[in-house]
């Protein structure tokens, strides 16, 4: 039989259509199953079945966590922090405040300047100046626009509250919650940050906290096992909104790293520093020494640390020698660098010698009024400031013919360390 050229003609363009069409299929194949692996790996690792450490984890890894407002031309930069943890030993979260004097372009100006005048790489790089080069591992940044996106993208935002957290408007309590858009929104204000004098730079948990909750609350509702069949625009909506240098494997293996971060020993601090006000703008100047000699080194050795400069700590006079307690404060100030900034009751300046009346009248804590005309030196700490604790009682033991007794207590409220004074204090 013969075609003629019309028939051929339509044969060929039949077999040139079905090339495509395979083509077509086998690209769609290989996008489906290159998708199905990624979803697939993705959430298991989000389901946990992946420990963070067996997987990807070197012996110590560094998150920079910032939290901005773009409408906020001013001061775009709300909050940043970095969430440390290795193979071993506690997790650190540590606060940088946004005012932190840093070294960048040869100039000095805040971490809040160089996000407002460059680039997030740009802050990335400044917060590396401040402790060492290579010292942030992966980083994320969350625009306030960002998040609101994120928590609208389902029908409701389940999250887990650890703390309590008290709005004007409402109150929620801890555990499993639901909350509506405003209310993540306001969960996620580091409101505690904002105040005045030095307190605006002490550490602060709760807002590291809540936000780390926040952040979990965002992977947990975007890409669970019941949400599966929106993960095509969840991926498109997290790439979009949350910026960061992890591709989405490594995001969901953070995700499980920050889970980890909250099951260990957790040690919150602000990075050391004091501050400076200039042209009546307080601004946070890093101690340079106390981060080289004594937080890296703290981290990298898994070894719990607390900065001198937060904790607070009182001497009570439980003698009738006059003035005892004030010179004592004064030398323990001057060995070991403790801070005494805690509000009275009284609304009165915070001065850290007392005696036992006065102080029971005035804080929160212990009751002391025992204590008067002790025999011999009381210390109560915390549990966690008892290794500082310890050195307290080794100098006064050094230089006084002095016994005093250390004594552990988690009912320490308005002071961190508070120090008895007896009569064993006294010289011969």
């Amino acid at each position: 039989m013969k075609f003629s050229k019309r028939n051929r003609f339509k044969k060929g363009k039949s077999g040139v259509w079905k090339k495509i069409v395979s083509i077509i299929a086998l690209v769609v194949a290989v996008g489906f199953i290159a998708y199905t692996y990624r979803t697939v790996g993705l959430i298991s690792a989000l389901q946990g079945t992946e420990g963070y450490w067996d997987v990807e984890g070197n012996d110590q890894e560094a998150y920079l966590i910032v939290y901005t407002d773009k409408e906020n031309e001013q001061n775009p930069l709300k909050s940043a922090f970095v969430v440390v943890l290795g193979s071993e030993g506690p997790a650190y979260n540590i606060n940088i405040p946004t005012q932190t004097t840093v070294d960048f372009d040869a100039q000095r100006i805040t971490l809040n300047d160089v996000y407002r005048g460059g680039t997030i790489d740009d802050v990335v790089t400044a917060v590396e100046q401040t402790f060492y080069d290579g010292f942030i591992d992966n980083y994320v940044i969350l625009d306030s626009e960002g998040v609101k996106t994120l928590v609208e993208n389902g029908r409701e935002f389940e999250i887990h509250i650890r703390q309590n957290f008290d709005h004007e408007d409402f109150t929620r309590t801890t555990g499993e919650r639901t909350l509506e858009t405003d209310e993540v929104m306001a969960y996620m204000e580091p409101v505690e940050n904002h105040l005045e004098g030095n307190k605006e730079f002490e550490p602060n948990e709760r807002f590291i906290q809540r936000q780390i909750d926040v952040v979990l609350g965002i992977f947990d509702n975007n890409f669970k096992w019941n949400r599966a069949l929106g993960l095509i625009g969840s991926f498109a909506e997290l790439e979009n909104r949350m910026y960061t240098n992890m591709d989405i494997r490594q995001l969901a293996l953070f995700r499980n790293m920050l889970d980890e971060s909250l099951e260990r020993e957790r040690h919150t601090f602000t990075l050391p520093g004091e501050t400076v006000t200039i042209d009546g703008n307080v601004l946070w100047v890093p101690n340079q020494n106390e981060i080289a000699n004594n937080t890296i080194i703290a981290i990298q050795e898994g070894e719990p640390y607390v900065p001198r400069y937060s904790i607070a700590y009182a001497v009570v006079n439980g003698t009738n020698i006059t003035g005892l307690a004030g010179s004592i404060r004064d030398e323990i100030q001057n060995e070991f660098g403790f801070s005494f900034e805690v509000e009275r009751k009284d609304g009165q300046d915070s001065v850290g010698a007392y005696n036992p009346s006065q102080y029971h009248n005035f804080y929160d804590g212990p009751n002391f009024r025992n204590y008067s005309g002790a025999d011999r030196t009381q210390i109560y700490v915390h549990p966690d400031y008892r290794v500082f604790a310890e050195g307290i009682l080794e100098y006064l033991k050094d230089h006084y013919p002095a016994n005093p007794r250390l004594q552990l207590n988690e009912d320490m409220e308005s002071h961190d360390v508070v120090i008895i004074l007896g009569y064993d204090l006294k010289e011969d």
